[in-house]
């Protein structure tokens, strides 16, 4: 199990939300994976911001029903955050590309997200609530950010189009389906938030750019909602 700082917003517990990922700098404590039958901490803690308690397997896809018991010399307050649906994918740019001022941007790395099992719109009509995170691993992008810390900057393109619609060919920026933009950012790690409609006969592309074209390195996106979806590479 691991103890992690609080992460990103949720309207279900305020200023909490569940983890995207596990980076190492999140990470308060993890124990166990030593006995099949328990896993034991002790740790203190201080008053202010909350944290998020993550029971685990040591391995994936494992099944099983668990307790999970708190036992503090002062008043505690454990809720459940709501059930994940969560996607991954890894890419890495590869030359070309750039933000929409460059010629080609249509070229960087492009991925569907689409609702599955009859989750458009929510049984009450409301919107799709999306979180995003794309991180790049700091070691290998810290040569193109010290060469250009201008065109090593990175940010998420998202645009509405048909289900089932194959990569879109992107050309000027003002005629394309573009929902959302975020802010592009030297640094390795950057989240949006967002609330929006989206039909069974629609998905989202999501596509992450650098600002400056020809820049190469891996990245890892990452995507949380409040629905089942998935999210497929283009």
């Amino acid at each position: 199990m691991r103890l992690k700082h609080k992460w990103g917003t949720s309207a279900a517990v305020a200023g909490v939300g569940r983890a995207l990922r596990c980076a190492p700098d999140h990470v308060v404590l993890e124990a166990g994976y030593e006995n099949e039958d328990e896993a034991h901490a002790l740790v203190a803690l201080r008053g202010g911001a909350p944290l998020l308690l993550v029971p685990s397997t040591a391995a994936a896809a494992e099944r099983g029903a668990f307790a999970l018991t708190l036992y503090s010399d002062a008043p505690l307050e454990l809720r459940t955050l709501p059930p994940a649906h969560c996607a991954c994918a890894r890419g890495a740019w590869r030359g070309g590309g750039g933000s929409h001022l460059e010629a080609g941007w249509g070229a960087n790395p492009q991925y569907a997200l689409r609702l599955r099992g009859g989750g458009a719109g929510g049984d009450d009509g409301e919107p799709l609530m999306l979180r995003l995170l794309l991180a790049r691993p700091e070691r290998e992008w810290a040569p193109a950010l010290k060469r250009s810390v201008v065109d090593a900057m990175a940010g998420v393109y998202i645009f509405r189009a048909d289900r089932g619609d194959g990569r879109l060919a992107l050309g000027e920026k003002d005629a394309a389906p573009l929902v959302h933009e975020t802010p592009f950012s030297p640094l390795c790690e950057l989240t949006c938030a967002l609330r929006l409609p989206l039909a069974e006969s629609e998905q989202l592309v999501v596509m992450p750019a650098t600002w400056g074209a020809a820049q190469c390195g891996p990245f890892e996106l990452a995507a949380y909602g409040d629905r089942p979806f998935e999210l497929v590479e283009m």
